[in-house]
């Protein structure tokens, strides 16, 4: 099937999406490496990664969908 330019650009929005998400999941990671689990705020930055990483899977499966 030859994709129409329509599904050519939400493609790549999806792929640039994805890319920041990675770029925010990253940036939430390296903050982790320096935060006690002890402190409160280790749950709202577990919690953002979790949600970033849902995000990241389900932009995945938009684009393989194409």
């Amino acid at each position: 099937m030859e994709l129409t330019l329509e599904h050519k650009i939400y493609l790549a929005c999806w792929r640039v999406r994805k890319i920041h998400k990675e770029i925010e999941l990253a940036d939430y990671q390296r903050v982790m490496k320096h935060y006690d689990p002890d402190i409160p705020a280790f749950d709202i930055i577990l919690n953002e990664v979790d949600r970033i990483t849902q995000e990241i899977s389900d932009l995945d499966k938009m684009i393989a969908s194409v």
